[in-house]
Formats: structure tokens, C-alpha cells, sequence
């Protein structure tokens, strides 16, 4: 909040001089203030809500109780699990050393610095002769090179044979691979300033992908990869990682990387915002698509009001009877106007056209001026060109990727302009739409059939097959875990390249027999729902009508899911009704101020930081620390246990349990006045482009607000979490200085 107001009040005096200077008449600059002002003055209009997604049942008829998601974001930790179900957790800040190859024997201790002696260099990588012309080679002024014939070594001796001479001669010799005459030879020159140094030579690790956990805070998974990529001069591309982490949150997660040195990747993660990486891994594969087991959440639930009794047996029922396997909003978006999966459907459909201007398309309550002209150039004008002035500092949207595109491509050449847009972020509007109908349908059978198998619903064919992977990226900190691979030149894979596993297990389902339900073998744990597709099984009982007549309304077929445009199809797969926690623990704190933390992070445990547990109060939390499989909502968890709205917008209206208590961090006064300043009515807390944010848990605001005083509310409430989350950033960039 300091931060802020300083920066307002340099903004003012600037535009103070500027107008002495050039008198009234002239264009005033935009203050800070007046940016504040205009970012939160807007409506945000209706939200979407569970239900409009098809999020409607419960598994037990056991009754809620009342508690507070992500009151802060220090309450939301998640650490992912490989596939050998190992916790990522940062432990090891340090740089690791290289392993180097040995330049002499064992006796060079007692070598002399002489030229004829053979101990000097490691005569069992390069004959005596070798290494006496390379150092001919450094002594001449003149250019020389020194050939060897490589046809007959391996890749592994001639990396030996370059490290070897480069850590015996430094800068000071370049090496290289030449094909010639259907022969490859090793050559070494004196380096010359213009030629560019092979950095190839200087890799000493015993792999060469190098693995490392990133700790983020506040920020999600692809702003991540996108600050580090920055920092390494490098495309985000080509950094990879088994899954996307939501913003709001404290998250520790594998990335991957090609032959960079670690204490690269360490300083680039110093100048990035609020993150930590450390224990780094050398092998020789990269990190690929859906390559982790799970994710551990450690969730805490502020002002947690109920019976004691009825919280105990919620809390035992999610564990034993698990949750309905639902997609939770953040999938969708935030906007009704235009969610995720409505694109999804114009790009099935191959409506090119309908779908740019989806993505387009003005927002109610735009809450990023910029992005609102743009869109209302494009609408009014239909220049890309034009809207695309209006988003020098949006880059990473994909507005501004669509944009760019459109002025690039021939007019009306739509499906070229969203070439533009990075593949795995075009899949999110497929998956979206899949992901609508999927809980739409499961919703059906749940509420008809009840929650006991049928003859004809599909199970996995082998009881101990992992979740197959349903998506190629989802964003979500919760637990929907894929992403791109990389391929062995450090790009990203396509879908065709690295699912054939997916594709695999597609057909490894089978109908339920009227012997199996006889037998009750089977439960409804077992009982998987098709995502839709050209090429998935559907259930042989009623419920496979039902996906051909949602398909039908919406002008699809499973057949017609194979678009023209290899991209934009969609194979489909299958996906668990039913989603138990693989482990699950819980305690309960006290604690009498709001901003207190409750759950100490990797990087905090590293320093030492260490929380004390009162056993009084004034507000009484729930401390959660369970395991989920991949590709699994958390807070489609928490809804189960606690029956009410997970959206942000509701969890706003819960957090004033404390707006009557002084709270010297809080500045709820200063907030309130500032509110009032900027005539706000209504708040969200992210803008409404189609970036990753748009997606994140934070942005699923679902209630109207129905009456001035309720718009007050949650507009103070929103701006006091985003009050306290600057606090919080700053408590970790303190942190992280020490």
C-alpha cells in the first residue's frame, strides 16, 4: 500500500510539472492514482456459477460447515509427486559442482610443465601427437587447425574429448564436428572473436536435462517459466514441466531444462518475481507430459464455524467416500459472457471467425483499460493492427498473440491468425468444452441413477491403471496436472508426438456385464465417464444416448470431433466419477489476528522459521493436508466437505469475519477511504483478458451483487486481500534478501 501511494504521489507530481510547463491545454498524463481508479471502477458483471457448469451434486447428504478458502495466499501450499510418488519438496539452495573429466595421470603431480612430457595431458583420450599440435595451435598467431578423424568414435568419447581439451586450454581453443566426404571429424582452432564459441564443450554434468525444483509465490506456473526464460535468454518453450500451478498460492514443482548451467538458472531466478529454485538433478530425458503422480495440498480454512461433531464426520467422510470427480470453474474462466468452452465449441465447429471474435469480444467490466480498447478497436474497426497499438505491455495475452497474428495474415484468414496463439493454450478452449460436457453428464448420472454401478458403465480394464491423461494443459494450481514435453531439441511436443500412451489406454475399457453387477465386484469408484471424441468407447446403457444428444445440440458428433484441422480434434479419454484422496490428515489452529501464518513453506522451513501452535483464539482454522491424484480439483474436495460456493466471489463475502478487528497490517481505513475515493461498486481480482490468470481458482466469482451495500462489501473485502497479499510479497522478498 506504501508502494502504491508513493508511486501515486510521484505520478502527481510529474503531471504537476508537465502542466506548469506546457499549460492546461495539454493531454495531462495518466496518473497512478487515476490507473488505480480506473482498474477497480468498473462492474464486473455476472459471474459464472457451479451450477451453470454443471457442478450440482454431492456425494453424502451430511451437512456443511463454514470456512474460508485462500483467505491469504500463504494458506494455499501445494508440492507435486513424481511418478514414483515422491514429495517435491526444496530442500538445497546450493549451487551443485560439476563433474570433471581427468586431464593426466595419476603421477602429474611430479609433471613438470613441459610439452615432451607425457603425463601432462591424459594420453588415454587423444594420442601425445594430438595434444602437441593442439598446443601448437594456441602458441601460432597464424589460424591452424588440428583435424581428427572422428568416423569411429562414439558421441559419448568425442563429448569426453571435447571437454578434456576444453578444460585444459580454456577459451583460448574452439572445437566443432565437421562432415566431410561422408566422414566426421573433430576439429579445434585458436578462438577468433568472430566466430562464435561451441558452448557444447563446456557441459561437465552427467546428463544433459537439467531437473530442478522452482518454489513460486503468488504467481502462476507459466508467468514462472516465462520470467525464468527471460532471465536465460531462452524461449519460455523450452522449459518444461509435468503440470501448471496456479497463481494464489505457495507451490513447488519440477521444471526442466537443456544443458543450462545451474548457477545460470539460480542467478535468472533472482531477478524473477518471488521465486526459489534449488535441488537440481542431471538425467538424460527430459520432463514430459503428465510425468508426476499427484500433488500434496497443505489448505487452510480460516474461521472455520460449525458443529464440532458434524465437521468430524465431513471431514471422514471425504476421506473414506472421497468427492465427486467434478472440473472445478477455474477451468472455465470467469466471464459469462464468454466462457472457455463457448471458444472451444466455434473451434470444433471449424467457425474460425465466430471464434477470433469470441476471444475478442468486449467484457463487461473490463478491468484493464488497454485490453478494453483493443477489444473495442477490434469490434468497431476490425484493424488488428489498430486494437494491436493498445497492447504494448500485454505481449503474453492471447489477445495480443491473436492480434498480432490477424495483422500478419490476409484478411479474413482466421484459422492462420490462431496459429498464432501457442497450441497448448488453444487446447484449453477444446478441453473446456469437453470438460462442460463431462460434468454436465456426470451430474445426470448421478442424479438419476444414484451412485451405484449399471450394467453397461465403463471401468478401466486393469483395476491398478493410473488416471489417464485427459488434457495437454490445464491451468490450475488445484491438482490438473499436464503439460507439454519437450523434444530432444528442447521445443515442445506436439500431442501426437508424446500421447501415444494416452492413445493407448483409450481402448483400455470395457462395459460392465450383468454378471459383474451380480457379483457386486464393482463399485463406483471404478466407474469411469468418457471425455467426448472421435475415438473413445461411450457406455452400451442409456447414458450413451445421452452423449449423442448433448453433442447433437451443440451441431457435433463424435465423428465430427476429427477436425480438418488436425489441432483443433479432439480423440477424447476417460475420466473417474468418484476421486478419493490418497492420504489425508487434519488439525486445527487458533489464532487471533487475520494475517497470521498458519503453515510454514518450503523456503521458510529452510530458514528456520518456525510457527507457534496456540491451543486459543479468537478464530479457529482447519489445517488440511491431503494427497490428490493428477488431474483433480482440490477445491472440488473442499466443496464436498464443506456444501457451500467455492468461488472466489463468495469466499470474499466470508472474509469480512474480521473487518471490525484492529489489525495494524490491515489498513482496512486507508482501503475503505480509497474505495470511496475511486466511486468503485463492485471489485474483481484479476482482469478479464484471455491470459492464464483468467483461468486461475482466484477468478470464479459467481454471485450477483444484488444491492449497493453487498457491492461495498466484497469491494473492500477484494481490495483487502490484495492489500494483504502486497504484504505478503513483501515478507517474502525480505525473506528471500536474508
Amino acid at each position: 500500500l506504501l508502494y502504491t501511494i508513493s508511486k501515486m504521489h510521484r505520478g502527481n507530481r510529474k503531471r504537476s510539472k508537465q502542466q506548469h510547463r506546457f499549460g492546461d491545454s495539454r493531454k495531462k498524463p495518466f496518473s497512478q492514482k487515476e490507473k488505480f481508479r480506473t482498474k477497480f471502477s468498473e462492474d464486473p458483471g455476472e459471474r459464472l456459477s457451479e451450477s451453470s457448469l454443471g457442478i450440482m451434486e454431492y456425494i453424502s447428504d451430511l451437512p456443511g460447515f463454514s470456512g474460508i478458502i485462500k483467505a491469504r495466499y500463504s494458506d494455499f501450499h501445494v508440492n507435486e509427486i513424481d511418478s514414483s510418488g515422491v514429495v517435491a519438496k526444496l530442500t538445497d539452495l546450493k549451487v551443485p559442482t560439476a563433474v570433471k573429466c581427468d586431464l593426466v595421470s595419476d603421477n602429474s603431480n611430479d609433471v613438470q610443465n613441459d610439452i615432451n612430457n607425457p603425463n601432462k595431458y591424459n594420453t588415454t583420450v587423444l594420442p601425445l601427437e594430438t595434444w602437441k599440435e593442439i598446443e601448437e595451435v594456441v602458441k601460432q598467431t597464424d589460424k591452424q587447425v588440428v583435424k581428427i578423424d572422428a568416423s569411429s568414435i562414439s558421441k559419448e568419447d568425442r563429448t569426453k574429448i571435447y571437454s578434456v581439451v576444453k578444460e585444459k586450454f580454456g577459451s583460448t581453443i574452439i572445437g566443432s564436428t565437421l562432415n566431410e566426404s561422408d566422414k566426421k571429424y573433430i576439429t579445434f582452432t585458436k578462438f577468433d572473436k568472430s566466430v562464435r564459441s561451441d558452448n557444447r564443450v563446456k557441459w561437465m554434468w552427467p546428463g544433459e536435462w537439467v531437473h530442478f525444483l522452482v518454489h513460486k509465490v503468488n504467481i502462476d506456473t507459466l508467468q514462472a517459466a516465462a520470467e525464468l526464460a527471460q532471465g536465460l535468454q531462452i524461449k519460455p518453450g523450452n522449459i518444461s514441466y509435468a503440470g501448471t500451478k496456479d497463481r494464489r498460492g505457495k507451490t513447488t514443482q519440477w521444471f526442466c531444462v537443456k544443458k543450462i548451467q545451474p548457477k545460470r538458472i539460480i542467478a535468472a531466478s533472482k531477478f524473477a518475481k518471488n521465486i526459489t529454485v534449488g535441488n537440481f538433478a542431471f538425467k538424460d530425458h527430459a520432463l514430459k507430459l503428465g510425468q508426476l503422480k499427484g500433488n500434496r495440498f497443505r489448505i487452510v480454512l480460516r474461521n472455520v464455524v460449525g458443529d464440532p461433531q458434524i465437521i468430524e464426520k465431513a471431514l471422514n467422510s471425504l476421506k473414506i467416500n472421497g468427492f465427486i470427480n467434478y472440473y472445478g470453474l477455474q477451468r472455465f474462466g470467469s466471464c459469462v459472457e464468454v466462457p472457455t468452452y463457448s471458444i472451444g465449441l466455434a473451434l470444433l465447429k471449424s467457425n474460425w471467425k465466430e471464434a477470433v471474435d469470441l476471444i475478442l469480444k468486449p467484457r463487461q467490466g473490463e478491468s484493464d483499460q488497454f485490453m478494453a480498447q483493443a477489444r473495442k478497436e477490434w469490434l468497431d474497426s476490425r484493424n488488428a493492427q489498430a486494437a494491436l497499438s493498445n497492447l504494448h505491455h500485454h505481449k503474453s495475452t492471447v489477445e495480443y498473440k491473436l492480434l498480432y497474428g490477424l495483422s500478419r495474415c490476409k484478411e479474413n484468414d482466421y484459422v492462420t491468425a490462431l496459429e498464432f496463439i501457442p497450441r497448448n493454450m488453444r487446447m484449453l478452449y477444446l478441453h473446456s468444452y469437453q470438460s462442460f460436457l463431462w460434468n454436465k453428464l456426470v451430474s445426470r448420472r448421478i442424479h438419476e441413477s444414484g451412485l451405484k454401478p449399471l450394467e453397461g458403465d465403463l471401468i478401466f480394464i486393469d483395476e491398478d491403471e493410473a488416471e489417464p491423461i485427459d488434457d495437454l494443459i490445464l491451468i490450475e494450481a488445484d491438482a490438473d496436472e499436464k503439460e507439454c514435453g519437450v523434444d530432444k531439441d528442447g521445443k515442445l511436443e506436439n500431442e501426437e508426438t508424446i500421447s501415444s500412451p494416452e492413445k493407448d489406454k483409450r481402448v483400455q475399457v470395457r462395459p460392465l456385464t450383468k454378471d459383474d453387477i451380480n457379483t457386486e465386484k464393482y463399485t463406483i469408484t471404478d466407474v469411469v465417464l468418457p471425455l467426448p471424441g472421435f475415438d473413445v468407447l461411450y457406455p452400451s446403457n442409456e447414458i450413451g444416448k445421452w452423449y449423442t444428444d448433448i453433442l447433437a445440440k451443440d451441431g457435433l458428433t463424435s465423428e465430427s470431433m476429427k477436425n480438418r484441422v488436425k489441432s483443433y480434434s479432439l480423440s477424447g479419454s476417460y475420466r473417474k466419477i468418484i476421486s478419493k484422496p490418497l492420504t489425508m490428515t487434519w488439525d486445527f489452529a487458533y489464532y487471533d489476528q487475520p494475517n497470521e501464518d498458519l503453515i510454514v513453506s518450503d523456503v521458510e522451513e529452510i530458514k528456520g522459521v518456525q510457527l507457534i501452535k496456540k491451543t486459543a483464539g479468537k478464530y479457529k482454522a482447519l489445517i488440511l493436508d491431503f494427497c490428490l491424484n493428477s488431474s483433480t480439483y482440490a477445491t472440488m474436495a473442499l466443496r464436498e466437505m464443506l456444501k457451500g460456493d467455492t468461488s472466489s466471489a463468495s469466499q470474499a463475502k466470508l472474509n469480512s469475519y474480521h473487518t471490525n478487528v484492529q489489525d495494524d497490517s490491515d489498513n482496512a481505513s486507508n482501503i475503505e477511504s480509497l474505495t470511496k475515493d475511486s466511486n468503485i461498486s463492485s471489485i474483481d481480482e484479476t482482469n478479464h483478458s484471455s491470459t492464464v490468470e483468467v483461468l486461475d481458482t482466484d477468478n470464479n466469482g459467481t454471485n450477483e451483487m444484488k444491492a449497493d451495500g453487498d457491492q461495498i462489501e466484497n469491494t473492500t473485502e477484494s481490495l483487502k486481500r490484495k492489500n494483504e497479499d502486497l504484504e505478503e510479497g513483501t515478507e517474502i522478498k525480505k525473506l528471500k534478501s536474508e
